[in-house]
């Protein structure tokens, strides 16, 4: 049933100059998404964000960063684009799962232009510009995804951190536009959703 909270999109599957473009599936209901994941500023989780799900079925924002510049080996800092959702202590890794997982030590934020991630040891691996970094499930070797995306956020949904979780619609198959998309996305994290067509 249709409600302010979780629309349903079936009757009006195309949605023009919007990140989700086409909606073939959603899930029913829609989810509830954690609060805890999102930095202290952030107050929408934005269209297009792509969500996992955990254990318990409350859903996480599947936290990327892309590189800023070529960075070295071993550098123990990363210059990132603004837009990620990254804190200090969460943990990082190339999509590849070539490196080694680190845990972010500290965010510099001063820069107009992008972000710089610190750490107290390097990926073990160089950095090409525009490479795209996900969140982990653990430092060191032989890590993994902290959450792998099964969804994508229909609509911009508020994020309150003083209130409880907050719901939103979730896109399982359909069309969305990667231009459009708040967080960065690459081949490997494309692969992990293929009833998702990105365009």
């Amino acid at each position: 049933m249709e409600n302010d909270y979780f629309p349903d999109f079936r009757h009006n599957p195309i949605r023009w100059n919007h990140a989700v473009e086409f909606i073939i599936e959603d899930i029913p209901g829609g989810g509830t998404i954690a609060k805890s994941d999102f930095k202290s500023d952030s107050t929408v989780m934005q269209e297009g964000a792509l969500l996992g799900v955990d254990a318990s079925g409350i859903y996480h924002i599947v936290k990327t960063a892309k590189v800023w510049n070529d960075t070295v080996l071993n550098a123990t800092g990363i210059n990132v684009y603004k837009e990620h959702e990254f804190k200090a202590a969460d943990i990082l890794i190339d999509t590849g799962l070539s490196g080694t997982a680190r845990n972010i030590q500290s965010i510099d934020t001063t820069n107009r232009d992008y972000d710089v991630f610190s750490f107290a040891s390097g990926l073990g691996i160089a950095l090409a510009e525009s490479d795209v970094l996900i969140q982990a499930d653990a430092s060191g070797v032989n890590s993994d995804y902290k959450y792998f995306p099964v969804a994508v956020a229909i609509a911009d949904e508020p994020v309150n951190l003083l209130n409880k979780n907050n719901g939103a619609g979730l896109l399982t198959s359909g069309r969305v536009k990667t231009d459009l998309m708040p967080y960065p996305i690459d081949e490997n994290i494309k692969a992990l959703l293929p009833s998702i067509r990105f365009v």
